[in-house]
């Protein structure tokens, strides 16, 4: 660059360049030449915020604890209802306010405060099952892992509030109860109907050949007046009749008019021998050590549980329907039991049927030590599937689509088993005669096993097959990607094939003879060949183990 000014000087001596040029490619030099100087360090972009973490599932406690602050919430609005209403409200409906601050309505304002605890509570419970859901789905996850490594794990998270907000009962002086019994002759060798909207209906043993019928009254208003009035409009028919008049159906009548809360109780003693049909709206349907038989039940909200239920030799189908309540049968004893629940769940216990059938949409459906001689039902939408310590003369049908189906210590003629995207798991399970599972993207378990014919498809899922004695049936296992594991005890007599497209294909058994092997297919024979496994998987591993 000093060569270049110099040049650029000596011109402007000669007179080649004017002052103006010299100075202005002077000037250009130094602007185009480097400056040795270390370009300066662009400024670091700003760090973005880090976003917020999603809110967390509240806890079962937090709740719990929510939903008895609602109603303690309510109880107290109840109370000031009652208590400012009385107090201060016109008969126009209107509270007027001293010192000339105008008035208002007493009955909208706690209208609102009413739909806003409302509204809580609705949230509250939808919450609640959200945080019961992703706990549910996080414990399958954990049992299914801890099966895969070798440990048995049952964790189940149940979180049910149906009965919760439905059997709040809130007493105070605004309550009344009236309680009246009768003795109603019946015709018994035909049905008693009891219809009871208004409340619930339990049955219990009695005496003689009459009805004895015991209704507890209970209403709810701000006036003695008020309840009186309401009290009057509660009639339950079939009960005044003449004594040379038999009557057989007895039912709860409410003359709703005029507005007014109201709980009418049944209490049904029956005689020996008798058969009943029991039906109600929100109430419970219950009875305990009653020698009669209670061929329907059905409610709309309402459960419906019977305890020692020792019914006659009376031929037919027993039917319990409820849509949002649970149905349990302890100790029942009765020919054919068809219990339906829409939400709710449905369980035998220590049962003595002919038949059952057994079916709910969200519920879970269990059946533990009975003994049941003919065929055997038991389906849900989203809920488990269990039997366990039973005997089942005729043949079982579990099925689910995303839940569980857990069989443990059965005695059966026949099982066939399904679900969607839930596990079957199956346990010291003596079949007579045939065994089928099918899943789609559930693992299937199956220990203890007899020689009797066995099918076991999957599509995703794992097949783990032990027999509990040698193999000498025909065995069929297919899956699109999961893995076939089959034991087979010592002295089983089978021929073997094994079948898969990208997998492994391996028989460890004792005393395989292989006859053939490919890339795809390996044959063989245990024994003299009597049975037949045939483990077929596009990309799973097949394998035939020694038990």
């Amino acid at each position: 660059m000093n060569e270049e000014r110099v040049m650029i000087l000596r011109m402007l001596a000669e007179g080649k360049l004017t002052a103006e040029q010299a100075e202005g490619l002077i000037a250009a030099m130094e602007q185009s030449a480097p400056s040795g100087r270390v370009p300066p360090v662009p400024p670091t972009p700003p760090t973005p915020p880090t976003p917020p973490e999603p809110p967390s599932a509240p806890s079962l406690d937090a709740l719990f604890d929510a939903q008895y602050k609602i109603g303690d919430a309510q109880t107290r609005l109840a109370e000031l209802q009652g208590k400012l209403g009385s107090a201060l409200q016109g008969d126009d409906g209107r509270v007027t306010l001293p010192f000339g601050l105008g008035s208002f309505n007493i009955g909208q304002v706690l209208d609102e405060v009413n739909k806003t605890i409302t509204a809580v509570k609705v949230d509250t419970v939808r919450q609640a099952k959200q945080a019961a859901r992703a706990a549910r789905k996080d414990g399958h996850r954990f049992k299914i892992q801890a099966r895969r490594s070798g440990i048995k794990l049952d964790a189940e998270v149940n979180f049910d509030t149906s009965d919760f907000f439905r059997n709040l009962d809130f007493d105070s002086d605004e309550r009344q109860s009236e309680s009246q019994t009768w003795h109603v002759a019946c015709e018994l060798d035909k049905p008693v109907v009891i219809a009871n909207p208004l409340g619930r209906i339990r049955f219990v043993a009695g005496e003689g050949s009459s009805l004895g019928v015991t209704a507890v009254t209970s209403v709810w208003h701000e006036t003695e007046e008020g309840r009186a009035e309401i009290l009057s409009r509660v009639t339950v028919t079939g009960v005044d009749v003449p004594d040379s008049a038999k009557s057989n159906r007895i039912g709860v009548v409410y003359d709703e008019r005029k507005p007014g809360d109201v709980n009418v109780d049944l209490e049904i003693a029956l005689p020996f021998g008798v058969t009943v049909e029991a039906e109600t709206l929100h109430g419970d349907i219950e009875g305990e050590d009653v020698p009669a038989s209670l061929t329907k039940a059905s409610s709309i909200a309402g459960s419906i549980r019977l305890r020692n239920w020792a019914s006659p030799n009376v031929p037919g189908t027993s039917s319990f329907t409820t849509r949002s309540g649970s149905i349990d049968l302890k100790n029942h004893k009765a020919w054919n039991v068809k219990a339906i629940s829409e939400s709710g769940s449905v369980s035998l216990h220590a049962a003595s049927l002919t038949g059952a059938e057994l079916s709910t949409r969200s519920g879970d459906v269990s059946v533990l030590q009975s003994e049941i001689v003919g065929d055997v039902k038991m389906e849900s939408s989203s809920g488990d599937v269990s039997a366990a310590d039973s005997n089942f003369a005729g043949k079982l049908i579990a099925q689910s689509i995303s839940g569980d189906v857990l069989l443990d210590k059965l005695a059966l003629g026949s099982l066939d088993s399904s679900t969607s995207s839930g596990d079957v798991t199956g346990r010291a399970l003596d079949v007579l005669e045939n065994l089928r599972v099918r899943s789609v993207s559930g693992d299937i378990v199956l220990d203890g096993v007899p020689s009797v014919p066995v099918t076991a498809d999957n599509v995703s899922g794992n097949v783990w097959v032990s027999f509990s004695q040698p193999i000498a049936s025909m065995v069929s296992s297919k899956s699109i990607s999961g893995d076939i594991d089959v034991k087979a005890p010592d002295g089983s007599s089978a021929r073997i094939a094994l079948v898969s497209q990208s997998g492994t294909m391996e028989c460890t058994a004792t005393g395989f003879v292989q006859a053939s092997a490919d890339a795809h297919r390996v044959e063989g024979a245990l024994g003299e060949g009597q049975g037949t496994v045939t483990l077929h998987s596009v990309s799973g591993n097949v394998t035939v183990l020694r038990a």
